[in-house]
């Protein structure tokens, strides 16, 4: 697996039934110490019957998956739809990261 596919994370938004209703990804770096995942608005909120992208309801999940299939716990996200961005501070993840290549060189 290349280095870069193992920072690659897949990302799934769920309803309240657990029905899958949209996926996304996003890349792991790794600032100071404490892992996020970079990724766009879009990838966390659902789209409405005119393709726009809208705020996800309070009750759905979003889960954070690696390629090798292992859950990514979140601890925190911090959204911006005009700009469409979105980043996530995570658990440590279970992959094998060499710290010094996936800097975040940005005020997070």
């Amino acid at each position: 697996m290349s280095f870069n596919k193992k920072l690659t994370v897949k990302i799934e938004l769920k309803d309240n039934s657990d029905e899958l209703r949209e996926t996304g990804s996003g890349i792991i770096v790794v600032h100071h110490g404490l892992y996020y995942v970079l990724t766009s608005y879009h990838c966390l909120n659902p789209k409405d019957e005119n393709d726009e992208v809208t705020p996800r309801r309070d009750d759905w999940i979003i889960k954070l998956w690696t390629e090798n299939g292992n859950e990514i716990g979140i601890k925190n996200i911090k959204e911006c739809k005009l700009d469409d961005t979105a980043i996530i501070e995570i658990e440590c993840p279970d992959i094998d990261i060499v710290e010094n290549k996936v800097q975040l060189f940005t005020s997070v």
